[in-house]
């Protein structure tokens, strides 16, 4: 194995220039002994090289064409079968944009602090979450044994709530939903009555789709 390595800067130059590099002889002479370290790094500038010079594809490769066709009558077939009204398009994207909206505060595992969607509220169990697309801020009061009352409220980066969005409850056993709510324009909802237990809740709309971390409503919490 060769000492002394040409430094990157002499392989990229001759990478590119050849033997009109500085340094081309000693470079060579070094490769010719043997390097497979820096034959390795030549072949992949090389690579680098190739590609920035290559010119653009005219047309889109059959195969890649091919695939998409496939995956389009798949979904296509699909909206016909499940007879949903919604287009290839969205079908698409809410598969691609279930976003997951991650637990970030807790009042009852750390204090809250004031200007969170709302005034700190001691009576309320404040839970937030977040994400980089959109925020949703719950608050949870008992309305009697063993049942809570949850308010909250979903707000989007952009501020836009579409009318058909809809705030899901479901129960740890039951992926339909124990309970749904449209949402109001303002992103704002109620639950009246909730059972204790294991929750996860998500958002759904035409076009996207967000699931929170789940939670646990217990029976001897006082909120």
């Amino acid at each position: 194995m060769p000492a002394g390595h040409p430094g990157d800067e002499m392989l990229l130059d001759y990478s590119e220039r050849g033997r009109d590099a500085h340094g081309a002889a000693a470079t060579e002479a070094h490769l010719r002994e043997g390097c497979p370290r820096c034959d390795r790094i030549l072949e992949e500038y090389r690579e680098v090289l190739r590609s920035l010079h290559a010119r653009p594809l005219d047309a889109a490769p059959e195969e890649l064409l091919r695939a998409a066709m496939q995956r389009i009558r798949a979904l296509e077939d699909l909206r016909g079968r499940v007879g949903a009204a919604e287009t290839v398009g969205s079908t698409a994207r809410r598969a691609v944009e279930a976003v997951r909206l991650a637990l970030v505060l807790d009042s009852r595992r750390s204090p809250v602090l004031q200007g969170i969607r709302a005034p700190a509220d001691a009576t309320a169990r404040q839970i937030l979450f977040e994400s980089p697309l959109a925020s949703l801020h719950l608050q949870i009061r008992r309305s009697r044994k063993r049942s809570f009352r949850v308010t909250g409220l979903f707000a989007p980066v952009d501020g836009t709530v579409d009318r058909a969005t809809e705030i899901v409850l479901e129960g740890e056993q039951d992926d339909r939903g124990i309970a749904r709510r449209r949402l109001s324009t303002s992103g704002e909802f109620l639950f009246p009555s909730v059972a204790s237990g294991r929750l996860r809740v998500r958002v759904e709309s035409p076009s996207f789709s967000f699931y929170a971390d789940p939670l646990e409503l217990e029976e001897d919490e006082d909120a």
